[in-house]
């Protein structure tokens, strides 16, 4: 299976879809990822706080000595956790990730979030109520010039934010001299996200979506929050618009970010469903089922990060 790719804004290119591994760990982490490199899947997405970059790195290294990968057809993408935003430590932790995954340089890094906290390598430093501690003496803008200096090096091939909101990534933007190149965002049919969408496009900043099936086993997560509804997956939009075309739900839901401009990364452990995750660029969505799909948006952010709320920085207010 052929995947399409995208150009970045400096030129390096990236598949049209990926695989996230949010809640992969021990128990099914390498069959996981050996069922998506099996299935097409090319762009890996994690994040020094998801605790599985050596993991992953195993996996991948594995396959690679397999010979059932070339590490020039990978694209590794991983991010800087809200504790390493202290400019005497971000380039360890990049350091660190590189180590981890077993490679000489990801192909993109982002910033997880814009709310610096304080904390060294190790983790963030907590209040007595368990929350993590702002650090305003680590603006973005700084943190960022310590990116662009590993992207100078080649230690990363693009850099760019997650979980910004369209402010600060103004505000960032008109101060740096390597533009971010990529966003990271939860998106999905309920949270399409239009506005923020089209500053990203007229700005060149391509559009990465995370959560794009809603993350229907959030639950499972060691996250102490009380999720928000949501289910984009069991939409009566969706599914009858999935019935139109005999495909799944997930399916509809991915092509429609992909119509959207949108590259999406779902997750899963089932082989089944990682295959025909992928397999989203055999059919087109119509511009009345598109026009639908749109209908159905409700802004409904099911990831709001609310141990940050707090934060002067908190991007979702």
């Amino acid at each position: 299976m052929t995947i399409p790719t995208v150009t970045l804004s400096n030129g390096t290119k990236l598949p049209a879809i990926g695989f996230g591994t949010w809640q992969l760990n021990t128990t099914n982490l390498k069959a996981s990822i050996t069922s998506a490199i099996d299935a097409g899947f090319r762009l890996i997405d994690t994040a020094r706080s998801f605790g599985n970059e050596e993991m992953i790195g195993e996996a991948l290294q594995e396959l690679i000595k397999k010979k059932k990968i070339k590490r020039e057809d990978l694209f590794i993408t991983t991010k800087l956790p809200i504790y390493a935003h202290r400019i005497e430590i971000t380039d360890n932790v990049i350091d660190l990730s590189l180590k981890a995954l077993g490679v000489d340089y990801v192909d993109q890094y982002l910033i997880e979030l814009p709310c610096a906290v304080q904390g060294d390598i190790s983790g963030p430093l907590l209040d007595s109520n368990g929350l993590p501690i702002p650090d305003l003496s680590s603006p973005q803008t700084e943190t960022w010039k310590i990116l662009e200096e590993a992207y100078k090096a080649g230690k990363v091939k693009a850099i760019g934010l997650a979980n910004f909101n369209e402010w600060q990534i103004q505000a960032l933007y008109t101060t740096v001299d390597v533009k971010p190149q990529v966003l990271e965002v939860e998106c999905h049919v309920l949270l399409q996200q239009p506005d923020l969408l089209s500053f990203c496009k007229k700005n060149d900043i391509t559009v990465i979506g995370s959560a794009p099936l809603g993350s229907p086993h959030r639950n499972n997560s060691d996250w102490k929050t009380v999720w928000p509804e949501g289910a984009p997956l069991t939409n009566p939009t969706i599914i009858q618009i999935a019935s139109k075309h005999k495909k799944s739900c997930a399916q509809i839901c991915l092509r429609a970010l992909h119509q959207l401009g949108v590259i999406p990364i779902p997750s899963s452990t089932n082989p089944a469903h990682i295959k025909e995750d992928i397999d989203i660029f055999g059919f087109q969505l119509s511009a009345q089922e598109m026009e639908q799909i749109k209908g159905i948006n409700s802004n409904s952010r099911l990831f709001v990060y609310d141990f940050l709320k707090l934060h002067p920085w908190y991007p979702f207010k």
